[in-house]
């Protein structure tokens, strides 16, 4: 069913995305015409997506099910779709369900939200059945004179809730519950809401003052055009000079009160691009007039924690208080940023009102929320929420003077474009173009250019000049940094002196390949995912040896508890989510405590050890490629995660003729001598010794 929907998913034919839309005639129609189409292809593979864990077990009596309270249904006028003139009567379900909410937020309750879909899940007398149903309205009732005796008091609330299903849903619920009792349970399975945003980015593009600027962007553009910076211009901090350049252009733009501006910072692995944003925003908090406002936004929960706890760290103790906010639609899994959690915040104050036994709570819980807010001089955002209707007061007031928008290359265009919502045309772009794009899940998007990022399009036809490239670089040995620094960087890193010393006394070579010959990968009858069980083992073998080796020259290590921080320092990153889960196989006894990433999940992390498994291993003379092994911007990744140590194991004679990139980096390591070949299983192992 899924490939068959596909083909009839979107009435407008799927075009490519371009790098400019300069050429055509109406711009704007054409960028929507562009984007639209695919964004539908990508919400439909997100929802087969999201579903296939619930799908595939059973959907009747789950724990996280919700049971909704029936009051009332409302038939629906439905017109005909583009697709069929057959007219599929619907019905609003009328209903409330109540859920609890912990004030420490160290639990998290099963909650339904604008835009959920959810499956209706009935039990008939001869079968069960399940209607699709999508949430379209909610409203939360706060309790009245609450007794409050501690701050983690958890409360139950009462949500007033409509969704909007067929028509035969509401008869069959009919005829199981009439007259009484109208109770239906629900199971969630994924969401609309940030496919609407994105939608709604493109098509308001045109409010956006710089349209022109993102639609046709040029090297004459004063928009994107390198301004003239005071040098004298007083940082404090322990920054380089490219961070600090970064800085003063920051100040100059937000001390051009009349003029509009757009920057790109280029920051490859290590060279500090969330301590330069933490110093940008440092540096401006000063300057901001009263209601005055930075947004700052990154496309992950993970990453907004991240530069949230960066900026904290650099703040003085009395000015946290009330200058941070952290929003989102889930509380964030570290207790140091969940304490500036807007829920949090709003749930301290509410307590405080209970305890007051004042009234109206439902009432207050708004006004709490635009208070804090309004007193709030860094709002810290994914970039889908930035959209949410709890900053809408914001978007009126026209608050925010400056937004900083980290790994923007690893963002969806119409998803960097939501924060220009808020009227703002100030604003700092930071990311990697060298590194992995945004993530595209449908077909169509990957065929049609979806993941190219807005940084990408605009670095590509920005010249150098317009851009402040991060330099110095404080992450990966010398000898780990030679290759991807002159085959993707063109040379232009610098090593600080500080990585140097870091653990001067590692017993081994810091880079060595590992050229497996005699392993082949395997991969299921029906496709899916590839691993590789000689690799797995030969590296299972060498962590041993290398874990034996770290610990006998550490007198220090007296104990399994100091052994397993020594595990802990350890990293396999590969390509392949099999090959990742095959290494945590019991029957390998595989080190527990040495992580497994893929690649995907390993950018933005380090390790002072990672090891790569590159899995695949074939013969070219029947067909057989390397996969995604070819894409450029995975390698730079994976070669660019260690601290101190890389090593390299696969077929890497093979993978060379698959891709002039690998053929590069196994030509570096040849010329360097550090690359062996192992032609058989029985082959001794030997650590890359000094």
């Amino acid at each position: 069913m899924k490939h068959a929907f596909h083909t009839t998913l979107t009435p407008e034919p799927l075009l490519n995305v371009p790098h400019s839309f300069e050429f055509e005639r109406a711009a704007q129609d054409f960028y929507e015409r562009c984007f639209m189409p695919l964004l539908y292809h990508e919400l439909w593979e997100s929802i087969i997506d999201d579903a296939k864990p619930l799908i595939s077990n059973e959907l009747f009596n789950r724990d996280g099910d919700i049971i909704i309270q029936i009051r009332r249904y409302e038939p629906q006028e439905t017109q005909p779709t583009h697709h069929s003139e057959k007219v599929i009567p619907t019905t609003l379900i009328f209903g409330s369900y109540s859920f609890d909410i912990d004030f420490s937020f160290t639990r998290i309750f099963p909650k339904l939200g604008l835009g959920d879909i959810v499956l209706i899940n009935i039990k008939l007398p001869s079968q069960q059945k399940s209607f699709f149903a999508i949430i379209v309205h909610t409203f939360d009732r706060w309790p009245e004179n609450v007794e409050v005796s501690s701050s983690d008091k958890i409360v139950k609330v009462q949500s007033d809730i409509v969704l909007y299903t067929s028509k035969k849903c509401s008869d069959a619920i009919t005829k199981i519950c009439n007259p009484s009792p109208r109770e239906i349970s629900v199971t969630k399975l994924s969401n609309l809401t940030s496919c609407r945003r994105q939608i709604s980015a493109v098509f308001n593009l045109p409010k956006f003052e710089k349209q022109t600027s993102m639609l046709m962007p040029d090297d004459t553009d004063p928009y994107f055009q390198h301004i003239n910076i005071r040098n004298n211009e007083h940082i404090n901090g322990d920054f380089n000079e490219n961070q600090r350049d970064v800085i003063r252009y920051a100040i100059q733009m937000f001390n051009e009160n009349n003029s509009s501006h757009m920057h790109l910072v280029h920051g490859p692995p290590g060279t500090g691009k969330s301590k330069t944003i933490a110093g940008v925003v440092i540096t401006l908090i000063p300057l901001l007039k009263k209601d005055q406002k930075i947004l700052l936004c990154a496309p992950s929960n993970n990453a907004c924690d991240e530069l949230f706890k960066r900026v904290l760290d650099e703040l003085d103790p009395d000015d946290k208080e009330d200058k941070l906010v952290r929003v989102g639609r889930e509380a964030p899994l570290d207790y140091n940023v969940c304490e500036y959690f807007l829920e949090s915040l709003t749930m301290k104050r509410l307590v405080q009102m209970m305890r007051n036994d004042e009234p109206r709570i439902n009432q207050r819980v708004d006004s709490i929320k635009e208070g804090i807010l309004q007193s709030a001089k860094v709002i810290v955002s994914t970039l889908n929420y930035s959209a949410n209707n709890t900053l809408v007061h914001m978007k009126m007031r026209k608050n925010v003077e400056f937004i900083i928008i980290d790994e923007a290359c690893q963002s969806l265009e119409p998803d960097c474009l939501l924060p220009f919502y808020f009227g703002c045309s100030k604003i700092i772009l930071v990311g990697d173009p060298k590194q992995l794009p945004p993530c595209v899940l449908s077909p169509a998007g990957q065929r049609h250019n979806l993941s190219q990022s807005l940084y990408t399009r605009l670095y590509d036809l920005i010249s150098n000049e317009n851009v402040t490239m991060l330099t110095k670089q404080y992450r990966m040995h010398d000898e780990i940094s030679r290759f991807p620094n002159e085959h993707f960087y063109n040379g232009n890193l610098e090593t600080d002196e500080s990585v140097m010393n870091y653990w001067p006394d590692y017993p081994m070579e810091p880079y060595y390949l590992y050229n497996l010959t005699y392993t082949r990968h395997t991969c299921p009858p029906n496709g899916g995912s590839s691993n590789n069980k000689e690799e797995r083992i030969f590296i299972k073998k060498f962590c041993i040896k290398l874990l034996e080796r770290l610990a006998n020259r550490q007198p220090y290590v007296k104990d399994v508890e100091e052994f397993i921080e020594i595990e802990k320092r350890i990293v396999v990153i590969t390509p392949y989510k099999s090959q990742m889960t095959k290494f945590r196989e019991r029957s390998l006894e595989f080190p527990r405590h040495i992580e497994v990433l893929t690649v995907d999940s390993a950018q933005g992390k380090e390790k002072d050890i990672v090891l790569i498994s590159c899995v695949r291993s074939g013969n070219s003379n029947y067909g057989e490629t390397i996969g995604f092994l070819s894409d450029e911007h995975r390698l730079n990744v994976m070669l660019t995660r260690a601290r101190r140590a890389l090593y390299i194991f696969g077929n890497l004679t093979w993978i060379a003729e698959g891709s002039p990139h690998w053929e590069a980096l196994v030509d570096d390591a040849t010329r360097r001598q550090v690359i062996t070949t192992i032609q058989n299983n029985s082959q001794e192992i030997a650590l890359p010794l000094p």
